[in-house]
């Protein structure tokens, strides 16, 4: 007998298991049989060829009527609209509805047609389903491009409270991003190109309108959070029934989505 083949035969099928675990692993990751709140949703479309979760914790919140948040999130699954969730950090709503009506602003400006990447509409078709959260609003000319980017390096400022974004190499962390702006083409392209530098997305994709020939534009980013992040928004548990059910419908809707996509 040969002692060597014999056990070199043996480690190969002790990687082969070990492989086929870790397999097994990422495809109910996938599936959504493994529950995991701090994970990012998989959601469909490709993903980001070069490959940003905020360690940081939210902010303690006083619980809410979970029956109340179980009907919130019952009827935004009964919608066909983006699910997103933000945070007033103060108790003056108006620097905060400012951000709001920006936001309005810019999205209507592309409610006509987009010169690049899909409407919001249909943006599910390139990232997938998921819970969202925004930045808030950005306007700016060429004149103000250097110290905007100077700034991204410090981390992308969102609408929940104490949260940045930051790149992360765990897929299991990285977010999904939408880049939607209106106004400049020269300018929103440069933002989205060192965004996606910076942030290195699981998903990406486009959503720019308006006047492509101005001298300023302004943008938002639509950004994918966590079963986690959205329970902390609502002031529930990440293990109510209801965040698992509302986690479980957008899943469903990404595996059909998915199958259509390889069909």
């Amino acid at each position: 007998m040969n002692i060597n083949n014999e056990k070199e035969s043996n480690d190969y099928e002790l990687e082969l298991e070990i492989e086929e675990v870790f397999e097994q692993i990422d495809n109910e990751h996938r599936e959504g049989n493994i529950w995991d709140p701090e994970a990012q949703i998989e959601g469909a479309g490709a993903d980001y060829i070069e490959e940003v979760i905020n360690e940081m914790e939210l902010p303690e919140k006083s619980k809410q009527n979970p029956n109340k948040s179980s009907l919130i999130l019952e009827t935004i699954s009964e919608t066909g609209s983006i699910p997103v969730f933000f945070q007033n950090p103060s108790d003056s709503f108006e620097s905060f509805d400012s951000k709001l009506v920006e936001l309005n602003k810019i999205i209507a400006t592309n409610s006509p047609g987009v010169f690049k990447g899909k409407e919001l509409s249909a943006i599910h078709q390139i990232v997938g389903h998921g819970m969202w959260t925004v930045t808030p609003p950005v306007e700016l000319s060429s004149g103000q491009i250097v110290a905007r980017l100077d700034e991204i390096n410090n981390g992308i400022e969102t609408m929940i409270p104490d949260t940045r974004l930051f790149p992360t190499n765990d897929k299991r962390f990285k977010r999904s991003i939408v880049f939607v702006g209106s106004g400049s083409k020269s300018i929103l392209d440069q933002f989205s190109k060192e965004i996606k530098s910076f942030l290195k997305p699981r998903k990406y994709s486009e959503c720019l309108g308006g006047d492509e020939n101005s001298d300023h534009a302004s943008y938002f980013l639509l950004v994918s959070i966590t079963p986690s992040e959205m329970s902390r928004i609502l002031g529930i548990d990440s293990n109510d029934p209801s965040i698992k059910k509302f986690v479980d419908q957008i899943n469903n809707k990404n595996e059909a989505l998915r199958s259509t996509q390889t069909s």
